[in-house]
């Protein structure tokens, strides 16, 4: 009996055509974009933040090995390539992934960890006590067929109602770890590349990007975990197992923690400024209080010795106290005002 497999080798990106379902903020199966292409057998998929694209060819064998051994030689499909074609609409992030769907002529095969190994892990020595427990995680049987979930690609094996929805649920969390990796990417161009310093107008465009990826992250987190609401306990189940496989919530605490350091970065700046408003306000305070503090000495000196007739001498021995308490209470200011960019 020959044994065949689809191999669809898929590759997700952020796209700026591919908003389909923003005004709605969630997405499920039922209302989801799908384009496939039978000329060029690829079959794209769009979310709210990005698509997916995947390119099937076929692979067969008389043996489970020469499938496998078919299956290996398949090069993937150049990223760049693929979304060469839909251009304008994708970003240079991307994230690649192989989905491989056999029929029930392959269920029997899932359960041998060395062929899966191949298959999935690209294993080529023996099985060590580490990848043999990663394994037994690995599968999930659910009788009429089988999920073998992995870094690097999915297998499906046995009976499939809906293999559509199938190859949506790996998309959708496709989707989510490419656009993970795209704002991380320009949230972490944002932090190293901002200036020490900002200007209201430099920190106020920093604060709105970092705001506009932070609503993002929002969009992808509820897009990405949305499909388990109400679902049953099997979808819930593979979604679960593909989001800890792929590190979903890896992607998610990376970006969550450079949002956090941004708006501490934010935060810190406008600290800063209104310091340095404060301090200029200060020190204006200070300068006028000074002002005033002198011309009211020039003023009782004028009067005491011009209207009054009072000598110089005698007039500064009724001024001094004036003078000592004006001079304390300037000395007592500067130090309150400049306490904290001077020691005393």
């Amino acid at each position: 009996m020959v044994l065949s497999a689809r191999v669809l080798d898929g590759v997700s990106a952020p796209s700026q055509e591919a908003k389909r379902f923003r005004e709605k903020l969630e997405t499920h199966f039922e209302d989801a974009a799908i384009k496939e292409d039978k000329e060029r057998a690829e079959i794209a998929l769009y979310f709210s933040e990005g698509l997916v694209i995947f390119k099937e060819q076929a692979a067969e064998g008389d043996t489970i090995e020469e499938l496998i051994g078919k299956i290996t030689e398949i090069e993937p499909s150049d990223p760049k390539a693929v979304l060469k074609l839909h251009s304008g609409e994708v970003a240079e992030q991307h994230f690649a992934f192989r989905v491989i769907i056999g029929g029930p002529e392959i269920m029997e095969y899932c359960s041998d960890k060395m062929l899966i190994a191949k298959l999935l892990f690209q294993e080529t020595g023996s099985l060590g006590a580490a990848e043999l427990s990663m394994l037994d995680k690995a599968v999930l049987d659910f009788g009429e067929n089988q999920w073998v979930i992995s870094p690097v690609g999915v297998l499906l094996a046995g009976e499939i109602e809906d293999v559509m929805r199938c190859i949506y649920l790996v998309a959708q969390t496709m989707v989510g770890v490419a656009t993970y990796m795209a704002i991380a990417q320009a949230l972490e161009k944002q932090l190293y590349e901002a200036p020490p310093t900002f200007t209201e107008k430099e920190l106020s465009a920093y604060d709105t990007a970092m705001e506009r990826l932070a609503d993002t992250t929002s969009f992808v987190i509820n897009d990405v975990r949305d499909e388990m609401l109400n679902a049953d306990p099997r979808t819930v189940l593979i979604i679960r197992r593909l989001h800890e496989v792929m590190s979903v919530e890896g992607h998610e605490q990376r970006v969550k923690l450079f949002l956090d350091v941004a708006k501490r970065k934010v935060d810190r700046a406008r600290a800063i400024k209104g310091s340095r408003e404060a301090k200029r306000f200060s020190a204006i305070l200070f300068s006028f209080s000074m002002i005033v503090g002198i011309s009211n000495i020039i003023v009782i000196w004028v009067n005491l010795t011009r209207n009054i007739g009072m000598p110089p001498q005698q007039a500064i021995l009724v001024e001094l106290p004036i003078v000592i308490a004006t001079v304390a209470i300037v000395l007592y200011l500067f130090k309150e005002i400049f306490k904290r960019t001077l020691k005393f």
